[in-house]
C-alpha cells in the first residue's frame, strides 16, 4: 500500500512573483488612465547602504498634478532588501492608524504626525496594504480635491477664451 505524500507548500507560492516597484509602476499607470491624465504618479528610487553593509532599496510614490504646475505629494514609501523584493515595509499616512506615541530625542511625538508602517511578507500582503492606502477616505478626498481644482482651472480658461 502506498501512501500519498501531500503538497505541503503554501497556496501563496507562485511561479511568478512581481517586484514591489513593478506593482507600483502598474498602479501609477492605472492612476493616469483612470484620471484621463489629470493625475500621474512618479516613483523615486534610492539605494541605501546601512552601516553593517546591507543594502536596501527605497521607493517613494508621489502623485503629481501636471496642470497645477507639477504639484506633488508623497503617498507612500517602501523599503526592501536589495537585491531582493520581500519582505517589504510600506509607510504611509494613509494606512489605518495605530495609536502610539513615539519618543524622539526625549520628546513625545503624537502618532498622527508619523506615517504608519506595515511589513508585508509577500506580494499578496503588499497588494493588500496598497489597496488600503489607495482606497483610504483621506486619500480619496485629496484626489477628488485635486481633480476638482484642475477642472476648475480648465473651466476658467475656457470662459476666458470665449469672452475674448
Amino acid at each position: 500500500m502506498t501512501t500519498a505524500i501531500p503538497d505541503l507548500w503554501p497556496e501563496s507560492l507562485k511561479p511568478v512573483v512581481l517586484s514591489p516597484v513593478a506593482i507600483l509602476r502598474t498602479q501609477a499607470a492605472r492612476l493616469k488612465e483612470r484620471t484621463n491624465g489629470l493625475l500621474e504618479a512618479e516613483i523615486q528610487t534610492k539605494r541605501i547602504t546601512e552601516p553593517n553593509g546591507d543594502t536596501k532599496a527605497l521607493h517613494v510614490f508621489e502623485i503629481v498634478a501636471p496642470a497645477m504646475d507639477g504639484y506633488r505629494f508623497q503617498v507612500l514609501s517602501i523599503e526592501h532588501p536589495s537585491p531582493g523584493a520581500y519582505p517589504v515595509d510600506i509607510s504611509s499616512f494613509f494606512l489605518p492608524t495605530r495609536v502610539f506615541v513615539a519618543m524622539s530625542g526625549g520628546r513625545n511625538i503624537p502618532s498622527e504626525k508619523l506615517p504608519n508602517t506595515q511589513r508585508c511578507a509577500n506580494q499578496d500582503a503588499f497588494q493588500e496594504a496598497l489597496k488600503k492606502v489607495f482606497s483610504s477616505q483621506e486619500l480619496s478626498g485629496i484626489l477628488d480635491s485635486l481633480i476638482a481644482q484642475i477642472l476648475d482651472k480648465d473651466i476658467d480658461a475656457d470662459s476666458n477664451k470665449s469672452s475674448e
